[in-house]
């Protein structure tokens, strides 16, 4: 994704938050579609779930992604890349090449009940 940057330094670099700022000015529908989570999807919006696992669920997209570039050429569209099946709507398999504990982590991230999400990461991340 053109938001994750790389340092001369080899240190990964993620900008260009769109929901940066305080909780109260965000708005559904706002962001990139396949990065958004799905309770900010335009239609289906819950304004309560905003908070910590909206990010969480871009990590979780944003990982896969990584994963899939390394495995795909770079011509293959984002749309094939993404973690979600645009015709099922199922969460694909994270590559079974990837240690557990991250496959676990993706897995946590894109939980689609975003206070299951918050749980689920935090209880990993300890």
């Amino acid at each position: 994704p053109h938001n994750v940057l790389l340092t001369t330094r080899g240190m990964v670099k993620l900008i260009d938050f769109g929901f940066g700022g305080r909780f109260g000015d965000l708005r559904c529908g706002y962001g990139t579609l396949g990065f958004m989570a799905p309770e900010l999807t335009p239609g289906d919006c819950q304004q309560s779930a905003l908070g910590p696992a909206v990010d969480w669920w871009a990590i979780g997209v944003t990982a896969y992604v990584m994963l899939q570039r390394e495995a795909h050429p770079d011509n293959v569209p984002l749309q094939e890349l993404l973690p979600i099946d645009a015709q099922t709507g199922r969460v694909r398999e994270v590559p079974l090449d990837v240690p557990t504990d991250i496959q676990a982590l993706i897995l946590a991230c894109l939980d689609r009940n975003p206070w299951q999400r918050w749980i689920r990461v935090r209880a990993l991340l300890h």
